[in-house]
């Protein structure tokens, strides 16, 4: 003879009378609650928003090359002087503080392009980010050699190289050894490159007798297209040259420098 529970009993087991949490319970089930991820926040804090790379307000990075390249090309342009000024192309230049050969205190130049160029950026970002292509045009990489080329995680791509740079008979020639780090599709952009420039040391590339190391301080370049088969390219660079003699001449010269480099450049996008 079998016994059945009372059917008050079994009213109030049966699944169909339990609440949805009590069942949830028996079952191993959780109630998910959806939330949005904690924000972290940078080591570094962007402070200049004013400038053409775009970003977040409150942006923040643990990157130090992404910091140092964003608030260079952001910066306030008031205080430079306006060198270059034509239609497609804008050079301004400003001094600045430097040791130079000697280990003395002396003016330096730095400098910062605005271009617009009649070229897809994605044909400017390879001829700026191949270093097979831009050795065939960069003036110092013709002694130059490429130290390493690589694409990392996260659309980044790290480009290391040794420069040489043929200097007028009144100064030693300079060379350099340089680190790129180069963060493709920025902002998820598609064809929207930021890279910075700083120079380190390599155990192949010494320093040579008669031959001045040049220092990348800071440099920053930036690709935004405008449209299908257009982009602008921004520049800002501080190399330290080192130089002692015929610093009034650094902004005039320095600034025809950077236009040349652009028409460089322009002369072989699309080969």
């Amino acid at each position: 003879m079998s016994l059945s529970p009372p059917k008050d009993l079994e009213n109030k087991t049966s699944p169909e009378n339990k609440s949805d949490l009590e069942n949830k319970q028996e079952t191993g089930e959780q109630k998910v609650i959806e939330q949005a991820p904690p924000k972290t926040e940078g080591k570094y804090k962007i402070t200049e928003f004013n400038g053409p790379v775009k970003i977040p307000k409150g942006y923040s990075t643990n990157d130090e090359d992404e910091y140092n390249a964003i608030q260079f090309l952001n910066g306030d342009l008031s205080s430079w002087k306006l060198r270059i000024n034509k239609p497609e192309i804008k050079v301004y230049s400003k001094m600045y503080k430097a040791k130079s050969e000697n280990g003395k205190e002396n003016d330096n130049a730095m400098f910062y392009v605005d271009a617009t160029l009649n070229f897809p950026a994605s044909e400017v970002n390879k001829q700026l980010f191949t270093y097979e292509l831009l050795e065939k045009w960069e003036k110092s990489l013709e002694k130059g050699k490429l130290i390493k080329e690589e694409n990392l995680s996260n659309n980044i791509k790290i480009i290391e190289n040794y420069a040489y740079i043929k200097m007028p008979f009144i100064y030693d020639d300079r060379d350099m050894i340089s680190r790129k780090k180069v963060f493709m599709d920025y902002q998820g952009e598609k064809d929207c490159y930021l890279c910075h420039t700083k120079s380190i040391q390599h155990p192949d590339f010494p320093e040579k007798k008669k031959v001045v190391r040049a220092i990348f301080e800071n440099r920053g370049k930036y690709v935004k297209p405008i449209n299908e088969k257009q982009c602008k390219f921004y520049l800002a660079s501080k190399l330290n040259m080192k130089v002692t003699l015929g610093i009034s001449l650094l902004e005039v010269k320095g600034s025809e420098g950077q236009e040349d480099w652009i028409k460089d450049l322009i002369k072989n996008c699309g080969k």
